[in-house]
């Protein structure tokens, strides 16, 4: 990028309808001398430039948060969409963002600036999209999608689940993938995944379909570390079953189900019925690659990634393959010092130990994951487990990386 262009990015689309929508852009810099003209521009071709597109001025010729409203829309079509800015070197623009604009008024643009495998979906909309071209959000490609589908939905408690009663009417068309929620709105948690022409799974996402505001509700632990209120997947920040969220192997972007009733008894219910299985990480099932195209696969073994050693696939710097929504990642075990439990509720999740296939622990401790390493095998972890009388905490615990523990973003 040239320094002394003006720098823009656009953030993310509210108030997505079927003729029109709102964009939300940045402008980060003025560049080597003052703006005179900014704004966004649009165009159902690839690649808009002010010579080719619609473009929309805004007042303003200065860095900031700025919105601009694009109306007169077609429905079901996909646009491409710029921010630039000029000043008396040239123009600069932003990255090209994609959005469909859906047959139907309430759609909401999941996909924003960062890295992310997982969308909070509320229940006061109906329609949602993202791009689904590359791997997290990056630049790195999926590969060549041709469908896309649900893998497998829960409610996160033991009530039967049908299909669509979370996600409904799963569409891939043209790099972005689409869905509805249920007419009800309920919520729960949903895995998507996009297949190329053979019904190979090329790569997944996690939709968590909750009415709660991750920033508004965020605490700020004793070590100055800005954490969720609530699980990874949790549908509530109390401390019963719906506040377990779900389970994780560590490395891994995709999430497992949790227990469904609050005891190391029964797994949440899922649709398809038991959606996720539990394999041997024998033949090549411990490699990234198969986890990857079997996001429904719980991998047993002393450690799921032992021949590739994977250590960096979590880390201080997000990876795509950090399970968390945009704009939070996969904390440091150092964020859970001088915890304490009036700091924010740890509900008593257990979890999934090496090499098995049942819960354990359920109501008795606590283990979410942090991206710290001890070696390829062991992972720092915090835990959190009930002495009989009261909540005793452990700053720095450790646990195989084949576990299925919590994650606290």
């Amino acid at each position: 990028m040239d320094a002394a262009l003006p720098a823009l990015t656009i953030t993310h689309f509210t108030n997505v309808t079927s003729n029109s929508l709102m964009v939300n852009f940045t402008t980060t810099s003025i560049g080597a001398s003052e703006i005179t003209e900014m704004g966004i521009v649009y165009s159902t071709e690839e690649n808009p430039t002010l010579e080719n597109g619609t473009k929309i001025t805004h007042p303003n010729n200065v860095t900031g948060d700025y919105d601009v409203s694009i109306t007169n829309l077609t429905s079901s079509t996909i646009y491409y969409i710029r921010a630039y800015g000029i000043n008396s070197y040239g123009t600069g623009y932003s990255k090209v963002r994609k959005v469909l604009v859906p047959n139907g008024d309430g759609a909401q643009v999941l996909s924003i600036e960062g890295t992310a495998n997982s969308y909070i979906a509320s229940p006061l909309y109906r329609t949602f999209s993202f791009e689904a071209l590359y791997k997290g959000n990056s630049t790195e490609s999926i590969g060549s999608p041709a469908t896309a589908e649900v893998i497998w939905e829960t409610k996160n408690t033991t009530e039967s689940v049908s299909q669509g009663d979370i996600i409904r009417d799963v569409v891939y068309d043209n790099g972005i993938i689409s869905f509805n929620l249920s007419d009800e709105g309920t919520e729960g948690n949903a895995i998507i995944a996009a297949k190329d022409g053979e019904g190979n799974i090329l790569w997944s996402w996690h939709i968590w379909v909750t009415d709660f505001d991750a920033e508004e509700t965020a605490c700020t632990f004793p070590s100055g570390a800005v954490m969720m209120d609530r699980n990874l997947g949790a549908l509530n920040n109390s401390t019963d079953v719906l506040s377990f969220g779900l389970l994780y192997q560590w490395g891994r972007k995709d999430p497992f189900a949790g227990s469904g009733d609050g005891t190391n008894n029964t797994f949440a219910a899922t649709y398809p019925a038991n959606a996720i299985s539990f394999v041997n990480g024998s033949d090549g099932r411990n490699s990234l690659a198969y986890a990857t195209s079997h996001p429904n696969h719980n991998i047993l073994g002393s450690t799921w990634n032992y021949t590739n050693q994977g250590t960096t696939w979590w880390g201080a710097e997000k990876t795509i393959y950090d399970p968390c929504p945009p704009g939070w990642q996969i904390p440091p075990v150092t964020a859970w010092n001088n915890y304490t439990n009036t700091t924010s509720s740890f509900p008593l999740t257990g979890g999934i130990n090496e090499g098995a296939s049942t819960l354990t622990n359920v109501g008795s401790n606590s283990i979410p994951w942090s991206y710290t390493v001890r070696d390829y095998e062991w992972m720092r972890c915090f835990k959190i487990y009930n002495n009989g009388a009261s909540w005793t905490t452990v700053d720095d615990s450790e646990a195989d990386v084949s576990c299925g523990r919590p994650v606290r973003c």
